[in-house]
């Protein structure tokens, strides 16, 4: 892709000045060739009178093809272009390339408030190439900036409990959100927020995140020795930052480095028990992350059996993606969620999470029936003549006992052709064993998720093993090699 970049570069040049297009075609040469690529453009005419490079430059960036070709182009092969020429020296310093570059880069990166800043300018506001750069005003320079940022691992007051977005209701920036991957008899997934004055840490205790999904935990900064847990005065926190933070009933500090994103992470130097990666959210994102509490889990499952049919939800399941709210929660892949009708509308729904040790843990069982069904196909049965069998979405409550713990919206995806088993998608509302709070029911996925098609794809059948002649009141144990529960 860079050599063809380059090769295109080539050729726009070659036809517009002669000496400049045979330098940069020299250059071009000297890189690896790939096969399938463009080759180079024939010689232009010598006896074609060279222009200057001053409307050489202006021909150029009055090229679209060749403005976009800038923006596609890495860092280190602007530096290529511009050891050609003079023109070749002006197009790669050119504000307008480096700031494609740097929108180009910082799409994909969790970006700071300096970033976001620069980015909200108008286009055409930078300063030409050649113009003495002062804090930062040429991308060229914003660039290098944003790059040395990015290592820095000293988090600030403002980076640690703020995000960049702005509430435009408030006019302040929402809460930074973290997701907190914690070993609670296995790995879990949180959510957590830092207060701004450092929350109250003497009503606090750790083990109270095995019973949330989502809470705010105080916090300060480490300084090498125990900190008050008094509250946090933030004028009195060091504008360059701390590389560690302190936890009250957390016997270690959690250190600051950065990810792959340039984002944050908090870890522990030696115990591997709890990891925390910030997220960055758009001011849409903070939004339906209000609106789909952690208690609502979205899991997106394929067909792992042969049990599972074109339509209905029996069969075995295997979770390929989960999320907790809007936030993707990994622990939730490969779990297996089976179900088994004993009549229409009725029947048993076991879990099991995948562990280490022993292949699987034991399931959770819960009783599931029927509030509503939508049939399959258009001009089916009324509701209360449909069976679980034949429909393609739902709604299910699921009981431990006599006791209705969750609400569950189920549906499947369209089948894609004949002998494929189409994914399955369970969005399950949790909040009262959580919070306390009676379930509300599903309307669907929530927004700001990706649909079923794109995370979970169809599975033909006869790809999948065959169904094991076993014991019916061991189904959902004995494939998986689950232990099954002892009764009582």
């Amino acid at each position: 892709m860079f050599r063809l970049l380059l090769q295109l570069l080539a050729a726009l040049l070659g036809s517009l000045w002669r000496p400049c297009g045979r330098r940069f075609r020299e250059v071009v040469s000297k890189l690896p060739s790939q096969p399938g690529f463009l080759a180079p453009p024939p010689a232009a005419d010598t006896n074609s009178r060279p222009r200057t490079s001053e409307a050489v430059l202006q021909v150029f960036f009055l090229q679209d093809v060749a403005l976009s070709i800038l923006g596609y182009l890495e860092a280190s092969a602007l530096l290529t272009l511009a050891q050609c020429c003079c023109c070749c020296r002006g197009a790669a310093g050119s504000d307008r390339a480096w700031r494609l570059v740097c929108e180009r880069l910082w799409s994909a990166r969790q970006q700071s408030v300096m970033m976001r800043c620069w980015l909200a300018e108008p286009h055409g506001q930078g300063v030409d190439p050649g113009v003495e750069a002062k804090e930062e005003r040429v991308w060229r320079d914003r660039y290098i900036a944003a790059l040395k940022d990015s290592r820095r691992c000293l988090i600030t007051h403002e980076e640690l409990c703020e995000d960049t977005s702005v509430d435009p209701a408030t006019g302040r920036p929402f809460p930074r959100r973290w997701h907190l991957r914690v070993y609670l008899d296995r790995w879990q997934d949180k959510e957590v927020v830092f207060p701004l004055n450092g929350g109250d840490g003497s009503a606090f205790h750790v083990s109270v995140l095995q019973w949330k999904l989502f809470d705010e935990v105080p916090w300060r900064p480490f300084r090498g020795e125990a900190s008050q847990l008094d509250l946090l005065d933030p004028g009195e926190v060091e504008e360059a930052g701390f590389t560690a933070i302190l936890v009250p009933t957390l016997p270690f500090p959690l250190n600051v480095t950065r990810t792959e994103d340039w984002g944050w992470f908090l870890s522990p130097a030696a115990e591997q028990v709890m990891e925390l990666t910030s997220r960055q959210l758009s001011v849409r994102g903070h939004i339906n992350a209000r609106r789909a509490t952690s208690e609502l889990f979205t899991l997106y499952l394929q067909a792992s059996s042969r049990r599972c049919g074109e339509s209905g939800l029996g069969g075995s399941w295997e979770v390929v993606h989960g999320f907790q709210g809007t936030m993707p929660a990994r622990t939730w892949a490969g779990l297996v969620v089976e179900f088994k009708c004993s009549n229409p509308r009725s029947g048993i729904c076991s879990m099991t999470f995948p562990s280490d040790d022993m292949g699987f843990q034991p399931a959770l069982l819960f009783h599931f029936s029927a509030s509503s069904l939508v049939a399959a196909e258009p001009g089916g049965a009324e509701d209360e003549e449909l069976s679980i069998d034949g429909c393609r979405e739902g709604l299910l409550e699921l009981y431990q006992g006599s006791t209705p713990m969750q609400l569950v919206k189920w549906l499947r995806g369209a089948p894609a052709e004949p002998g494929t088993l189409p994914p399955l998608v369970l969005i399950i509302d949790a909040s009262l064993p959580y919070r306390g709070v009676w379930p509300t029911r599903p309307e669907g996925i929530p927004e700001g998720l990706p649909s079923l098609d794109d995370v979970a794809s169809a599975v033909r059948a006869d790809s999948l093993p065959p169904i094991l002649q076993v014991d019916p009141r061991l189904s959902g144990f004995v494939e998986h090699g689950v232990r099954p529960p002892t009764p009582g």
